[in-house]
C-alpha cells in the first residue's frame, strides 16, 4: 500500500474528516507535502504559514498558567512565538482538535510543553504512547507499546500503558484489543527480575481490567504465531492472535517499531501520545511523509 492510499485508508475510518481541524505547525518538507495529501481527504489543516496570530484570549490563557508566572515578559513573547507553542494554545482555546509536530524537534520538548499547556487527564497518573503499525499489504494492525516515552516502567506504569494501549486501538481500528504483555519468558520459563516486574503487572492488570482480553509473561512468537502458542501454553487466551504488544522497556519496545518499519512491511504511525487532556501527537524526526 503506497503513502497515499494509506492515508486513504485511514481517512475513510473517520465519519466526518470536514469537521476536524489539525494544527501542523512545523516548517519541513514532509510536513508540506503531507498537508497537500490531508487537504485532498477533507480535513482542516493549519501550517505555521496559514496559522492566525494569537488573540488576547490565547495569550491570557498562556499566561494564567502556573509554569510562566515569574517569567519576564520578554521571555512570555518569545515563547509565544514558537509556532509549536502556538499551536498548544490553539488547541487549548479549542480552535484546533489535535496538534501534530516532532518531525525537527524532540519528544521531550514535545511531552513538556504538552504537559504544561494542554496537562494530564484526570484518569491518568503517567504520559505514555504507542504506534499503529500498518500492514503494507494487508491493512493488518498492530499497536505497539511504549516505544517512546517511559524508558523503564514499573509494573503499574505498564498497566497504565496497556490500558490506555488496548483502549486506543480499539477505537482507532474497531477491533476487540489482544493484549500480550511481552517479556523473554513464557508463563514462568524464565525467572528474572524484569520478568517479575511483568508478572506483577500482568496480575494488577487481570484484577482491574478483567474484561479485556490479555496474557502474559508471554514470548513475541507464542503471543502472534498460533502454533507456537499452541506449543508453549496450554488453554492461551491470545491463542497467537495478539494485536496489541506491551513492551517491558523502552529499549525493546522503540528498537521492535523501527525494525517492523526498516525490515518488515508495516508503517509505523505514531507515536500517538496517550494520558493528555487533549490530542497531541509526535512524530519521529525519521517520519515518512
Amino acid at each position: 500500500m503506497e503513502n497515499n492510499n494509506l492515508f486513504e485508508f485511514l481517512i475513510a475510518r473517520i465519519k466526518q474528516p470536514s469537521t476536524i481541524t489539525l494544527s501542523l505547525p512545523e516548517s519541513d518538507k514532509r510536513i508540506d507535502d503531507a498537508v497537500k495529501i490531508l487537504n485532498d481527504t477533507g480535513l482542516n489543516i493549519i501550517t505555521n504559514d496559514s496559522a492566525p496570530s494569537l488573540s488576547e484570549q490565547h495569550i491570557s490563557g498562556i499566561q494564567s498558567l502556573k509554569f510562566v508566572e515569574n517569567w519576564p515578559e520578554k521571555d512570555l513573547t518569545t515563547f509565544l512565538k514558537n509556532p509549536y507553542i502556538k499551536s498548544l494554545a490553539m488547541l487549548k482555546n479549542n480552535d484546533v482538535d489535535g496538534v501534530i509536530c516532532g518531525c525537527t524537534m524532540s519528544t521531550a520538548d514535545i511531552i513538556r510543553n504538552a504537559i504544561r499547556i494542554i496537562g494530564i487527564d484526570e484518569s491518568s497518573k503517567w504520559i505514555t504512547s504507542m504506534f499503529l503499525m500498518v500492514d503494507k499489504e494487508t491493512n493488518n494492525f498492530l499497536t505497539f507499546s511504549d516505544c517512546a516515552v517511559i524508558p523503564e516502567p514499573t509494573s503499574e506504569q505498564l498497566v497504565e500503558i496497556a490500558k490506555k494501549s488496548a483502549s486506543m486501538h480499539s477505537k482507532i481500528t474497531k477491533e476487540d484489543a489482544n493484549v500480550a504483555f511481552l517479556s523473554f519468558s513464557t508463563m514462568g520459563s524464565a525467572d528474572h527480575y524484569r520478568v517479575s516486574n511483568v508478572k506483577k503487572a500482568v496480575d494488577i492488570f487481570s484484577r482491574n481490567y478483567p474484561n479485556i482480553n490479555h496474557e502474559g509473561e508471554i514470548q513475541l512468537d507464542a503471543a502472534i504465531n498460533r502454533e507456537i502458542s499452541n506449543s508453549k501454553i496450554k488453554n492461551s487466551k491470545l491463542k497467537g492472535n495478539a494485536n496489541t504488544l506491551i513492551f517491558p522497556n523502552l529499549d525493546a519496545g522503540n528498537i521492535a517499531y523501527k525494525l517492523m518499519q526498516e525490515f518488515g512491511s508495516y508503517y509505523a504511525c505514531g507515536p500517538l501520545l496517550l494520558g493528555l487532556n487533549k490530542p497531541v501527537n509526535d512524530l519521529s524526526r525519521g517520519a515518512s511523509i
